[in-house]
């Protein structure tokens, strides 16, 4: 989910639907498509909702296209089914998992 619409390289509309959120917040979801350059890299069905001010991402989802995620002491890894590593974060630059997710999807939209 993210609620930059810059992401997207087109956006399709959705008509209705909400999200819900811990802080019992609710937010329109206004659109859904791709974010991602490359088929290696590209996150489907990312929804646009309307007010989000932060960027989530599924790990389940990176793991559902063959990626491996592992999150170590010092860094978390994204690696590919080729072995191939697409994202490295270390931990002294993102210090929560919150602001890795940020960083991921920054990563896989340029």
């Amino acid at each position: 989910m993210t609620g930059n619409q810059r992401l997207f390289a087109s956006l399709s509309r959705t008509c209705g639907g909400t999200v819900s959120f811990g802080d019992d917040g609710v937010n329109k979801i206004v659109g859904i498509n791709n974010i991602g350059k490359s088929p290696s890299t590209v996150l489907e069905n990312i929804l646009f909702v309307d007010g989000l001010k932060t960027n989530l991402i599924s790990v389940s989802q990176l793991c559902d296209r063959d990626l491996d995620v592992t999150f170590k002491r010092s860094k978390c890894l994204i690696v590919n089914n080729n072995g191939e590593l697409i994202f490295e974060a270390n931990r002294e630059k993102i210090r929560t998992l919150l602001s890795l997710m940020i960083s991921l999807i920054k990563i896989l939209s340029v």
